[in-house]
């Protein structure tokens, strides 16, 4: 029997810690060998492992294990009640059974705690009334503030205002690191001696990349030299890589650069910026494909260059050392912004896609990006070809469309990965129907989202309560809503937006009749059991907009793109929304989807096809009564 089987079977290690609650699961004891395999040989692997497989104790076992031989782990995620979990959690858990001696440590990027030079700022600001919040906000935060351990600000019980946070908190490009007043008790400073001496490090994909990124350039990164590497929610990484290595220029960001000059010294900058970016506001066409469209950006740039020179005058005459660094931080930062200008004003870069972000509020100002259309090369040529690490594993409950890895393969440019495709420890037979309604208009049709609010109502009423509404677009949720609470049914109705996510998640979990409505960030990490979620309505198939920038660029390209992108991007989005409804062995319900697509188009047999053996399809709600209860 091998190590792996010793510590997973029954009779084992981890069964003796859990007692009667222990399950053997034969999808997760094959993951874990297979983890262990490539730590053990170096190379990589993609698992897929559906909800209920116990995948983090199949790759953190296998981890722990090579402990021994002074090989370090890094764990990348894309949310945060996941990395919660693996510290405060699965890995306690382990150091209690495993026999094998390790530390661990959670990573953070610099704005997740109290910045006590900022701080301290902040109130002498507020001491003369010009700092921003309240004195509700600011009694815990003090209140805290003064018996911290840790500076950790997911430590507070308030969700602090976003101007009361920037006020106590700083960012990777503003810290000066030990020039600054407070370094020998930072608390930031104090978590990276943490993990710069952990065995298993959890972080981010943003600081994991960011750590990728100064590789890249000097050798010296954000962690210790690290030998494994597991990429979890890897569904994920493609689509933050491009925002990460790609570029964002708002006029929030030039005045914050701007700011170590005096009033008459960057005026002109500022009032230059803001005709330019007040030029954008009306601009029809997100995606600029022709050098010039972006008329006015080089001459920001310019100003913003001549600005940088200024600032790196004014810090070779500055006295104090930590104002010097911060002066010379703004330069770069402008630097920054006028090189992102230009290269977005010539348009020139065929790997890279230049759009126009439209302003989040009436009074906001557009915001000049640039993403890489492929992150591919970047990722195989930093990471998956890179040695060390020595080996790779990058997992999700979502890899697959319609049991290929083919595409995810090409998304992360893991091209001679080994696969693995655990199947769901779940019997779906019976306990999950997939509901698609019959008369549906085509989701073009101006009657859709009308439509979607009929079968929301009915759904909820048939579920008494109990459902999920994941939708596509703000849109049809407002109607859908408005529908809800017109219907006068005798359940709560919790909407995003009314409360954070984490609220709203821990309400709907604790009101079993209550109703959750929320769009795209909702359709991943929320881990409801029992009876609560019953059944998820989906209004239409989560295909890209067609005015994506990255999307319209790739279709240019490609006269399949459908097929090898969009169509692909949709299923794995797709599968994720369902993955919501069977979260454990006794869980029952319905997905009742809107988009008559699923059905009519030749394509939508791959949705059907993806989704777990024994989920059946039905027509009517009627249908569902059993499933209900």
């Amino acid at each position: 029997m091998t190590e792996i089987e010793t510590l997973f079977r029954a009779g084992g290690p981890l069964a003796a810690a859990a007692g009667d609650r222990y399950e053997v699961r034969e999808g997760q004891i094959a993951m874990a060998e297979a983890v262990a395999r490539r730590f053990g040989d170096g190379g990589v692997l993609l698992v897929e492992a559906p909800t209920g497989t116990g995948k983090s104790v199949a790759y953190l076992a296998p981890a722990i294990l090579r402990v021994p031989e002074r090989l370090r782990t890094v764990v990348v995620t894309a949310n945060i009640a996941l990395q919660e979990q693996l510290v405060s959690k699965d890995l306690p858990a382990l150091q209690r059974v495993m026999g094998v001696p390790f530390s661990f440590a959670l990573a953070k990027g610099i704005s997740n705690f109290l910045c006590l030079a900022a701080f301290d700022d902040a109130l002498g600001d507020r001491a003369f009334g010009a700092a921003p919040g309240t004195d509700a906000e600011w009694d815990p935060l003090m209140a805290w503030a003064s018996t911290t351990t840790a500076g950790d600000l997911s430590e507070l019980s308030v969700e602090l205002s976003p101007r009361l946070r920037a006020a106590a908190t700083t960012t990777a490009d503003d810290c000066v690191g030990k020039k600054c007043r407070r370094y020998s008790d930072c608390w930031a400073m104090a978590a990276r001696r943490r993990y710069a001496a952990a065995d298993v490090i959890v972080t981010n994909y943003h600081l994991f990349f960011v750590d990728l990124a100064i590789k890249r350039a000097d050798g010296q990164g954000v962690f210790p030299p690290y030998d494994l590497v597991v990429l979890d929610e890897a569904h994920q990484a493609a689509d933050i890589a491009r925002d990460f290595f790609g570029s964002r220029v708002t006029m929030g960001a030039i005045r914050w650069a701007l700011r170590p000059l005096p009033p008459e010294d960057r005026a002109a900058t500022e009032e230059t910026a803001t005709r330019f970016f007040r030029s954008l506001t009306d601009r029809k066409k997100q995606r600029v494909t022709q050098a010039g469209e972006l008329a006015g950006a080089g001459a920001v740039a310019a100003l913003l260059g001549e600005s940088a020179e200024r600032m790196e005058d004014l810090a070779t005459r500055e006295l104090v050392d930590e104002v010097a660094a911060k002066t010379t931080q703004c330069a770069s930062r402008a630097r920054a912004a006028a090189d992102a200008l230009l290269q977005a004003e010539a348009c020139s870069d065929p790997d890279r896609v230049v759009f126009v972000e439209r302003a989040a509020t009436e009074h906001g100002f557009p915001a000049v990006c640039m993403k890489p259309i492929r992150v591919a090369p970047l990722l195989s040529e930093a990471l998956f070809d890179a040695r060390p690490p020595r080996a790779i594993v990058a997992t999700s409950a979502t890899l697959t469309t319609s049991g290929d890895f083919g595409f995810m393969e090409q998304e992360l440019g893991a091209y001679e990965a080994e696969t693995l495709q655990v199947p769901s420890p779940f019997d779906h037979r019976g306990a999950a129907l997939l509901v698609v309604p019959t008369d549906l208009p085509d989701p073009r049709n101006g009657e859709f989202s009308g439509r979607v609010a009929e079968v929301l109502v009915e759904t909820v009423r048939a579920a008494r309560g109990r459902t999920l509404g994941l939708f596509t677009s703000y849109r049809v949720l407002d109607e859908a809503h408005r529908a809800l609470l017109g219907a006068r049914l005798p359940f709560r109705v919790l909407r995003q937006g009314e409360a954070p996510r984490t609220r709203l998640i821990e309400q709907f979990r604790d009101d079993v009749s209550s109703v959750l409505l929320g769009t795209s960030s909702f359709w991943e990490g929320i881990d409801v059991q029992g009876e609560s979620l019953s059944a998820v309505l989906i209004d239409r198939l989560p295909f890209d907009h067609p005015e994506d920038p990255v999307l319209e660029a790739i279709s240019e390209r490609d006269r399949g793109w459908f097929m090898r992108y969009s169509l692909p991007r949709a299923i794995i989005s797709f599968r994720q929304g369902f993955g919501r409804l069977i979260r454990s062995r006794t869980d029952r319900g319905v997905i009742v989807v809107c988009d008559r697509r699923i059905v009519d188009k030749p394509y939508g047999s791959r949705f059907v096809r993806s989704l777990p053996a024994g989920v059946r399809l039905v027509r009517s709600l009627d249908a569902a009564a059993e499933v209900l209860g």
